[in-house]
């Protein structure tokens, strides 16, 4: 718009919004806050949106930006095809491709990336526009026809991607991603998330394990669960371990409105929503309500993640000193305990996946000595 009409307000305008992306943009890790983390899918995002406006203006910030993110967006793109999911802080499961065909020629691995995720989409395994909402249709249509435009001619040898590699391992103490590629397997887990981990064979490139934690419900029928962001945990990466130590959080997001509530916000809305800045304000309290802060529920957890060339295990703790009785306690699988849209996509790769119910003698045993454990191990 500055080059269109050469409006120089509107060029401070512009460094106005780029230093308040930078706020909250991690320039060392290569990610941008979505609530409070780390999330693959709006990163992709990013990276696009940011690679239309260097199409325009070739501003170097904007490079390094976009280079830093790509790196980091490639741990994310799994040998089996699908891409980010539950490790990041919204789950979303959508691949924005326009960016990476742009940054081709100065970022070579954001085409190893967008070739990935082509191939991707040739077999299903991403989000394609026809199955969401339509509202996303005006940008996510243009998104795909912009990366058809823009295509950038694939090179013989391109970059390896991180599961490519082997013998390496990387933890991202900001973030609290850890990765460890071998040749038996690809490990990537958000310790932040209280160690939600997936799991991939090399062998055949399919997801062989995938634990998004424990939840569990309580008698008086609040939720609580290790998989949510959390400052307080204890966590450690050492050679063959991680270990996660925290409280389990209660969940605010099975919060309902029955008639009469919903009919009261529906006229709260009509009356006061039309105020651009007020909608703001509302939708920021019902995000503090329903997604952000920690609900602490003084019964402890831990998991440590072991590893080796040959295997790894997984070993769940609770510690209930309070007592406060469990009536019903999962571990492992896929689930989601934000509501996030872009993150409700079924999966083919979830028919192959298991979530684990604690028996009831367990449950017994639980609340009535306040202790429980168990302890997965799989062998390659």
């Amino acid at each position: 718009a500055y080059k269109l009409l050469n409006d120089s307000s509107l060029l401070d305008g512009y460094e106005v919004l780029w230093n308040n992306f930078l706020s909250y943009c991690n320039l060392e890790e290569g990610w941008s806050r979505e609530y409070d983390g780390i999330d693959p899918g709006y990163l992709s995002a990013t990276v696009s949106f940011l690679g239309k406006i260097y199409q325009d203006n070739k501003d170097q910030r904007i490079l390094e930006v976009c280079r830093k993110s790509i790196e980091m967006c490639s741990y994310f793109v799994y040998p089996n095809g699908f891409y980010a999911g539950s490790l990041g802080s919204r789950n979303t499961q959508h691949f924005y491709p326009h960016g990476f065909e742009i940054f081709g020629t100065e970022i070579p691995l954001s085409i190893s990336i967008a070739d990935k995720m082509l191939k991707a989409l040739g077999e299903n395994k991403l989000v394609p526009p026809e199955i969401m909402s339509d509202r996303y249709i005006f940008y996510r249509v243009p998104e795909l026809l912009q990366s058809y435009v823009d295509f950038d001619r694939r090179a013989e040898n391109l970059p390896k991607l991180p599961y490519q590699e082997v013998g390496i391992s990387q933890y991202f103490a900001q973030s609290k991603i850890f990765f460890l590629s071998n040749d038996k397997y690809y490990l990537i887990a958000n310790l932040a998330k209280g160690g939600v981990i997936k799991v991939f064979s090399k062998l055949n490139q399919e997801l062989i394990y995938n634990d998004c934690g424990l939840i569990g419900k309580l008698k008086n029928n609040k939720t609580v669960s290790s998989q949510w962001i959390d400052n307080n945990y204890f966590i450690n990466v050492d050679n063959e371990q991680l270990t996660i130590k925290g409280d389990l959080n209660f969940i605010p997001t099975n919060k309902y409105f029955n008639l009469f509530k919903n009919i009261i916000f529906r006229l709260f809305l009509f009356f006061f929503a039309w105020h651009s800045k007020f909608a703001h304000l509302l939708k920021g309290w019902i995000r503090r309500i329903l997604m952000l802060g920690n609900r602490n529920s003084k019964i402890q957890f831990e998991r440590y993640i072991n590893f080796s060339k040959k295997s790894f295990i997984i070993k769940n703790k609770i510690y209930n000193k309070k007592y406060t009785e469990f009536s019903e306690l999962y571990y492992g699988g896929e689930f989601f305990i934000r509501y996030v849209p872009q993150s409700r996509f079924f999966q083919e790769q979830e028919l192959y996946l298991k979530t684990n119910k604690v028996s009831n003698a367990d449950i017994e045993r639980l609340n009535k000595e306040g202790y429980w454990e168990n302890t997965f191990t799989h062998n390659l």
